[in-house]
């Protein structure tokens, strides 16, 4: 704020003059961009209070105005030790906007810093965790400042004699919550929203889409400032600035000031990350660790620096495993021939009774279809004619089902083997076997009879003498009654 003017006033107000009946005029304290501010007396508490009252030619900005209400509106929600309270939010007769505010005794550190700095590292802490008070209670309350710099840190004397850290100007906060749903936007106004000097990467990008880790970028700068006296981001305009502070990285400040532990450091630069969410999560982590920092200046600079990225490894792939699944086929001794099917993360892929045959089926199943097919034609020329036909249809069936992919149950398969083999005295079973008298051409049983029995056929009519020979002979076939 600017030294007071030599004849001050601010919307008619002078020294001496009665605002609303009950505040004093005394003098002017100082003016800055948007107005003055006045020390006043209330009348009948015979408090001293600080007025702000906007400059007239402003009136016609309706965002500044808005701007200009906002900041009492905002400090009006904090309650804290280290927020300047506002009592009274009004308007003179002319409809210019006027705040009644705490009266403030002291410097802003705008000032001790060009005066002072840099300063002891215990001092420059204890300056910074006190606005972290007034900060977060503001975050609870809903409100992100967005202008934290040292001009708006205002180191006040107590009445114990003792200096505190007051914040000021809620002008440009962001108010979320419920509450901030019907705040007017700040964003249609054509001035930056903050000092670029403070301001986060995020904020130069968007005003509106910040959160509580803006306010920990600005603090993190203040504190660099009060250590160092020098800016980590530097330029000659406002516009370099802004590229330095969205393509460099920050000066560390230990090489501008060897003795400020490395651990000081370490806090300063994770505030000053520009990914945002490599910077402390909340006020209260920064103030931790710089409580921490204090008790133990020589603490390793590993624990406040931003956690590392975890990388996690990939599991490996899943190894196909082979499961066996239900029997296809009996093997000449008689035991189950089993089909395997692959696995992939535990899952089979073995197809359902009906469904596609996994690809490594194909030979068995044309090996089966062709065995039984011959099987088929050999027993159709050593059977007789009806075991022929039997046996005929039941390798079909085999065949078929095998052909068509589908797996047959061992009870299925055996049966099927059974009936395609040319045993004339089939072993006994619970297969009953019903004898059939079938007319069979003479010729015809003569060949067969001597192609199981190894003997040379006799020539036709050789047995004609011979009446039991020459009638035709039974068949004994296997049936299921």
């Amino acid at each position: 704020m600017q030294p007071a003017p030599t004849n001050p006033s601010a919307g008619g107000l002078s020294p001496g003059s009665l605002l609303r009946r009950k505040y004093r005029i005394v003098r002017v304290l100082g003016q800055g961009g948007m107005g003055t501010v006045l020390e006043a007396v209330h009348i009948d508490l015979d408090r001293r209070v600080a007025i702000k009252v906007l400059h007239p030619e402003l009136l016609d900005k309706t965002d500044l105005v808005e701007r200009f209400v906002r900041e009492g509106r905002a400090a009006s929600r904090i309650e804290g030790d280290h927020v300047a309270r506002v009592f009274d939010v009004d308007r003179l007769d002319d409809d210019t906007p006027f705040l009644v505010m705490e009266y403030l005794d002291g410097q802003d550190l705008s000032y001790v810093r060009h005066t002072r700095a840099p300063l002891p590292v215990r001092e420059a802490i204890d300056y910074v965790l006190q606005a972290c008070t007034a900060v977060a209670q503001a975050h609870a309350a809903g409100v992100i400042h967005r202008d934290i710099k040292p001009a708006n840190l205002f180191l006040a004397a107590a009445p114990d004699g003792t200096r505190r850290i007051k914040v000021l100007d809620f002008g440009i906060s962001k108010i979320t919550g419920p509450l901030g749903a019907s705040e007017p936007s700040m964003t249609r106004t054509t001035l930056i929203m903050g000092s670029v000097e403070y301001m986060s990467p995020e904020q130069m990008l968007s005003t509106r889409n910040v959160d509580v880790r803006t306010d920990i970028w600005a603090l993190g700068v203040v504190l660099f400032e009060l250590l160092t006296s020098a800016p980590p981001f530097t330029g000659e305009t406002p516009t370099q600035v802004c590229a330095h502070v969205m393509s460099q990285p920050a000066i560390h400040p230990r090489s501008l000031r060897s003795d400020i532990p490395e651990a000081v450091e370490a806090i300063v630069l994770r505030c000053l990350e520009k990914d945002r969410e490599r910077r402390f999560a909340n006020v209260e982590e920064l103030s931790r660790a710089l409580r921490t920092v204090i008790v133990h200046p020589s603490a390793p600079p590993e624990v406040f620096a931003p956690a590392a990225a975890q990388c996690v490894p990939e599991p490996p792939p899943p190894q196909p495993t082979t499961l066996l699944t239900s029997p296809a086929s009996l093997d000449s001794n008689g035991t189950p021939s089993w089909h395997s099917s692959q696995t992939s993360g535990g899952v089979a892929s073995d197809p359902s009774p009906g469904a596609r045959a996994p690809s490594g089926a194909g030979p068995w199943l044309a090996a089966i279809a062709t065995g039984a097919g011959l099987l088929a034609l050999l027993g159709w020329l050593l059977w007789p004619a009806t075991g022929n036909e039997q046996s005929a249809s039941s390798a079909a069936t085999l065949s078929a089902t095998t052909a068509a992919g589908e797996r047959p149950d061992a009870t299925a398969t055996a049966m099927a083997t059974e009936d395609v083999l040319p045993v004339i005295e089939p072993a006994p079973s619970s297969i009953t076997s019903t004898p059939t008298e079938t007319p069979v051409a003479q010729s015809s049983t003569s060949s067969a009879l001597s192609v199981r029995s190894g003997k040379t056929p006799k020539p036709p009519g050789a047995n004609k003498g011979n009446a039991k020979l020459n009638q035709p002979k039974p068949t004994k076939t296997s049936g299921i009654d």
